[in-house]
């Protein structure tokens, strides 16, 4: 007879009874591969809430440290940055109440595990007593029914010797002999049937009684850890899944508030607060320094240079001019003290002529070169040359003093010599009767 499977939302095509009824070994391992692995089960939601609340408290932690404060923020990048932090601290409360979740999960499988044990034992130890019992007869069976058959064929045999000896004097030991074999014989039966009624008993609980019923409770057993474990993980899904909805949310929040970042709010809060509403100061200017003796000198010793154009043969550089012929004469001093110090980078440069220095004229040769203004110059007397930067002059006098002679688009006038830097690698000699202006120190 076949037994009836469990009932259930549906009806399997195979059962432990039915189909495992020689496999119980297999199935009472299977019943343990599952309690095992439920176990495994638990201790990971324990991992995973762990994991997710270290986690939400590292996070959370992090949002209130007071080093990633706003306050040396303003205005709307202040606000999407404390809307950031709140909403990132939120998402970190999800994680909190996931990790809570998973907790109550363990703690519900765990349970389960607990109620389980007991009826997972008691029905694995009442079949393998079953098998055992089974095992018991078949074993007293099989040894009595050898001996059953070991005791009929020894009272054959005593039969049999016994009607060889019949009407002789050995006769009736030897049917004394047979007697008593058969005695033995019919005892051995007697035991044997009874090991066989025995095994029957026995059988029947293995094939029809108590076996089956313990093979169905186990299956019973193992689809309800199935349909559990098929919750827990639906639970578990579900409570994974409720966090990216929330922390969607949040992040639209926090996209919001950065969306809404106004770079010109922020800039013009910034400079409202802080303006002053002063005037910028006028632009600097260079002022060369000039002691009191060179000035005293500079007004008192200066030459006089003609332009050309007119009949004075008196111009002691005969540089080039302006076109016009009534060009004012342009005196100038070569005993100019001192000028201002300037500085390249970290390095001052300055030419200080030597007191006293007098302007002597002599004939002699010109050396004619370029040069390159580095810096802007401004003229401050009548005789002196003003150049912007990078202008190319045409050195017409150099002198020790630092004070060289120069003309610039038909200007002629002194300059100091460090404002510029030599283009010439060599300088081309005109002879020429034009008196060379010389500085000489006073004896």
């Amino acid at each position: 007879p076949h037994h009836h499977p469990p009932q259930g939302d549906l009806l399997l095509a195979m059962t432990f009874s039915n189909d495992l009824w020689d496999k119980f070994d297999d199935v009472c391992k299977r019943i343990s591969n599952g309690k095992n692995f439920t176990g495994s089960y638990s201790k990971f939601l324990k991992k995973h809430a762990e994991i997710e609340s270290n986690y939400a408290k590292s996070l959370s932690r992090l949002c209130k440290e007071k080093a990633f404060a706003p306050e040396l923020e303003l205005g709307t990048v202040k606000q999407a940055w404390v809307v950031y932090r709140e909403e990132l601290d939120a998402i970190a409360q999800q994680h909190e109440a996931l990790s809570q979740k998973m907790v109550q999960q363990a703690e519900a499988v765990q349970s389960y595990l607990t109620e389980a044990k007991k009826t997972r034992k008691a029905l694995v130890a009442n079949g393998q007593k079953i098998i055992a019992e089974l095992k018991k007869a078949e074993t007293t069976e099989s040894k009595a029914k050898a001996n059953h058959e070991s005791l009929r064929k020894k009272n054959d045999e005593a039969e049999d010797e016994a009607d060889k000896v019949a009407h002789t004097p050995k006769e009736d030991k030897a049917r004394k002999s047979a007697a008593a074999a058969l005695k033995k014989a019919e005892a051995a039966d007697h035991e044997y049937k009874e090991s066989v009624r025995l095994l029957q008993d026995a059988q029947r609980k293995f094939h029809q009684d108590v076996m089956p019923k313990v093979l169905d409770d186990l299956q019973q057993l193992e689809e309800g850890r199935v349909d559990s474990m098929r919750e827990w993980l639906v639970a578990a899904t579900d409570a994974v899944d409720a966090v990216p909805p929330m922390m969607a949310q949040h992040a639209t929040a926090m996209k919001d508030s950065a969306q809404a970042i106004d770079k010109a709010q922020d800039l013009d809060t910034f400079i409202a607060g802080i303006k002053s509403g002063a005037q910028r100061p006028p632009e600097a200017q260079y002022e060369p320094y000039v002691s009191g003796n060179a000035a005293r000198r500079r007004s008192s010793s200066m030459a006089t240079i003609t332009r050309p154009g007119s009949s004075d043969s008196s111009n002691p550089f005969g540089a080039p001019s302006s076109p016009s012929s009534s060009s004012p004469s342009i005196a100038h001093s070569n005993s100019v003290s001192s000028f201002a110090t300037i500085r390249k980078g970290s390095t001052a440069l300055s030419v200080s002529p030597p007191d006293g220095a007098t302007p002597k004229i002599k004939p002699t040769s010109v050396a004619v070169m370029k040069v390159r203004a580095m810096y802007d110059y401004t003229a401050t007397e009548s005789n002196e040359l003003s150049f912007p930067a990078n202008s190319m002059i045409t050195v017409l006098q150099k002198d020790d003093s630092g004070w060289w002679q120069g003309e610039l688009n038909g200007r002629v006038g002194m300059f100091p010599s460090n404002f510029v830097e030599d283009l010439s690698s060599s300088p081309t000699l005109s002879a020429s009767a034009t008196p060379t202006p010389s500085f000489a120190s006073p004896a």
